[in-house]
């Protein structure tokens, strides 16, 4: 069994079958994450960061097996006299001593205005995501008026010699070209 603390990116961070993702996959597969534990916002000494400490067992009980253990104490702690530095909070014995009988009880534990702890089971399974990419027609919105496709006709780069031609001989620049030709010619 390992403890490892962590900040909060390490329970999110990497898309599906990235590299960060697939490390928790791993291990959540292999059934070792026994149990993730909240701690309060600045309990260490010049982050403000919320940490987490994950508990990794290979050797799990027959019935943790298959089941994640989340535990929210980041309600339990006591105030520091004075501030070090972002620090201003602590665990006592008597939080540690809590946390760690919640633990060993695995069972979830709503939160209560006394206690401050909240823990909840869950199935592996229920870690487990993919990413699906959904495409969708491009909903494009088009308003016709007359000054709008009058400028349809012309190429933006030959603009002002087909507005020439156009002015010139009408309609006949798409229909007649051979009558225009001979006229230009002549």
């Amino acid at each position: 069994r390992i403890a490892s603390v962590h900040n909060g990116s390490s329970l999110f961070t990497g898309d599906a079958g990235g590299g960060e993702s697939n490390i928790r996959r791993y291990i959540i597969e292999n059934d070792w994450l026994e149990c993730i534990v909240q701690l309060p916002n600045n309990l260490f000494y010049n982050t403000g960061i919320t940490t987490y400490i994950w508990f990794l067992n290979n050797n799990k009980a027959e019935t943790r097996k298959g089941k994640v253990l989340l535990i929210d104490a980041s309600q339990r702690y006591a105030k520091l006299r004075k501030n070090l530095g972002e620090k201003n909070c602590e665990l006592l014995t008597e939080h540690i001593s809590e946390i760690q009988e919640v633990f060993e009880k695995f069972q979830n534990v709503p939160r209560d205005s006394d206690s401050g702890i909240a823990a909840k089971v869950f199935d592996n399974s229920e870690f487990g995501y993919y990413k699906v990419t959904i495409e969708r027609p491009a909903r494009l919105k088009a308003q016709f008026t007359l000054e709008r496709i009058e400028e349809l006709r012309f190429e933006k780069s030959l603009k002002e010699p087909m507005r020439w031609a156009y002015d010139t001989y009408g309609n006949r620049v798409y229909s007649d070209l051979a009558s225009i030709e001979k006229s230009i010619l002549e």
